[in-house]
């Protein structure tokens, strides 16, 4: 036996209203859906979903709603900010070099962002790396040019 043809003889026995039409272009003897009448049998035999009974929110949702999406959304980090952080950490008096690394890996972490490099010199990160550079030896300094490196190619300016 065809295969396709016993398998569409199979779901005409499982459902008789099926609808079946011959393939134009297939032989005489193949079997082949007839879309049209496929869609009306379906629409025929739905699940069984009602319209919907959208109503306005009441105001004990609404006040639920807000506060969990001002819960969410507050939680969002603002990159500008978190890197004038970094940036006040590196200009700060009393840094450290651990103090300078911590604050050089955020910048990295940061850095790919293209906000962030645009606005380097707006938030006077340039300045503030430049000097750094220029105060300390070592690692803490070849962090520091990675850092601007990774600033100057991530800038669209």
């Amino acid at each position: 036996t065809d295969l396709p043809q016993a398998i569409l003889a199979q779901d005409q026995a499982l459902s008789p209203d099926l609808p079946l039409a011959r393939s134009r272009r297939h032989s005489d003897s193949a079997m082949a859906l007839n879309w049209p009448g496929l869609f009306a049998w379906s629409t025929k035999y739905h699940d069984g979903t009602a319209p919907s009974k959208f109503t306005k929110m009441s105001d004990e949702d609404r006040k639920f709603l807000e506060q969990a999406m001002e819960e969410a959304f507050g939680k969002v980090e603002d990159p500008n900010k978190v890197f004038m952080e970094a940036i006040a950490q590196v200009k700060s008096e009393d840094r450290t070099n651990e103090s300078m690394a911590t604050a050089l890996e955020v910048m990295d972490r940061l850095c790919d962002d293209p906000d962030v490099a645009r606005n380097v010199e707006k938030l006077d990160g340039l300045q503030a790396l430049l000097d750094m550079i220029v105060s300390v030896e070592g690692s803490v300094r070849i962090r520091g040019l990675e850092i601007l490196a990774l600033l100057f190619s991530n800038n669209p300016n």
